[in-house]
């Protein structure tokens, strides 16, 4: 499906259609692939570690500034209760006509090490 949505693309208009940056950014499944590839398979899997620049309220935690936080990249992104059916490749997730992820529920995840 991927490859006949990608093909179709390109033989839109004349047959000689020049490849540039503006036609590329009119990729928007090819996009939506790319998103749902790097939640499947993301490039970094353990924790992403980042120093709190200041101080900060999350859910019931407070970060005081210079604290390390960890994310837990690999669990975030197959959460079942953050992506419905977490390990099926579904392109659509990110497609904003007929999305039905909430991106709410993300920032409601509060299953972070802190440190």
């Amino acid at each position: 499906m991927i490859t006949i949505s990608l093909y179709r693309f390109f033989q839109e208009g004349s047959g000689d259609v020049e490849t540039d940056y503006d036609r590329i950014s009119q990729l928007t499944y090819l996009d939506q692939v790319f998103c749902e590839a790097l939640r499947l398979f993301p490039p970094v899997v353990l924790f992403v570690t980042r120093e709190a620049a200041e101080d900060a309220q999350l859910g019931q935690y407070h970060i005081p500034a210079g604290t390390n936080v960890q994310i837990p990249v690999w669990q975030i992104h197959h959460d079942p209760n953050l992506w419905p059916d977490p390990y099926r490749f579904d392109p659509d997730r990110y497609n904003f006509e007929i999305r039905y992820f909430n991106i709410l529920q993300c920032s409601s995840f509060l299953g972070i090490v802190v440190y």
